[in-house]
């Protein structure tokens, strides 16, 4: 495969050359290529590990959308992709990574254009979001010069979302609870920053066989938690318990980083008779991320 990926390679470099004749340098074009790289918190390449898909956007100076395709799989494996052919001028180039129920809405130009849950730009319920990540590049196009066959630069990755994990123990009813999160911004726009009126996401809740009451999903990566909230209901829709985002980060600040790319949220809710304690679950420090990722 490495070898046919290198044969195209070649023969796009042949194609290119064999137009340029040296009275003529009009069709003459460099090989623009970019580099695909994310490395999560660390200095170890982690790209094909946590990102299976991506969407990539060219947009002109005038922050229109001239080109938009998903990188195929020898792409994704080698970690670079060959530019279409572009005019010379200054492009911005977007990455969504993991766009698998994400719509990518851009119909209003580069500043306007953003992604979000297929079900809530549907105006269904939404359970949660892809795990997201992204990128932009400045990429400008220069005249063609003889004295460079290649130029490259490099995608890097950013998380665009948070994992949370809620583990509901002791619940008082006979049937099976919900659990939700209300205050979320559903929005995240060409720049990483998460926005919009917000929303309730229903996570899918699993009854497990130690009796825990499990709800998992991705959250845009919002930075105010003033107004988010996890709410624990029963069938009829009454709110059970409500726990503070912002305050459980506080509590467990020094072990939660929200500043990071790679970030677990995990909170155990455990009804004790009339009283409801809020803790993390208790994975005696092992470093795991229960059953995210696409």
């Amino acid at each position: 495969m490495k070898l046919k990926y290198i044969a195209m390679i070649f023969l796009l470099m042949w194609g290119l050359f064999s137009s340029c004749i040296s009275e003529d340098r009009s069709m003459c074009r460099n090989l623009h290529v970019l580099d695909l790289s994310y490395m999560g918190d660390g200095t170890t390449e982690i790209f094909s590990q946590k990102i299976g898909k991506v969407q990539m956007l060219i947009f002109d100076e005038t922050g229109q959308c001239v080109s938009r395709y998903f990188l195929n799989e020898t792409e994704l494996k080698y970690r670079h992709t060959l530019l279409p052919e572009l005019s010379v001028g200054n492009y911005k180039i977007v990455c969504i990574g993991n766009p698998y129920s994400t719509t990518i809405a851009v119909e209003d130009g580069l500043s306007a254009s953003y992604f979000t849950a297929d079900a809530h730009y549907a105006g269904q319920t939404v359970s949660t979001n892809d795990s997201l990540y992204f990128s932009v590049v400045d990429y400008p196009i220069e005249p063609y010069s003889d004295l460079i066959s290649e130029i490259h630069r490099t995608a890097h990755f950013k998380s665009s979302h948070y994992d949370v994990y809620v583990e509901v123990e002791g619940v008082p009813t006979t049937s099976t609870p919900s659990i939700s999160m209300v205050g979320l911004s559903p929005y995240t726009d060409f720049s990483n920053a998460a926005y919009g009126a917000v929303t309730e996401y229903q996570m899918e809740t699993v009854h497990e066989e130690s009796g825990l009451y499990v709800g998992k999903c991705c959250i845009m990566r919002h930075t105010d938690h003033t107004d988010v909230y996890v709410l624990v209901k029963d069938a009829q829709g009454n709110i059970l318990a409500s726990v503070s985002l912002k305050k459980f980060l506080e509590d467990h600040a020094d072990q939660i980083d929200c500043s990071k790319n790679e970030v677990l949220i995990p909170i155990k809710l455990k009804f004790k008779s009339a009283d409801l304690e809020v803790s993390m679950p208790d994975w005696e420090g092992t470093d795991i991320t229960p059953g995210f990722g696409n």
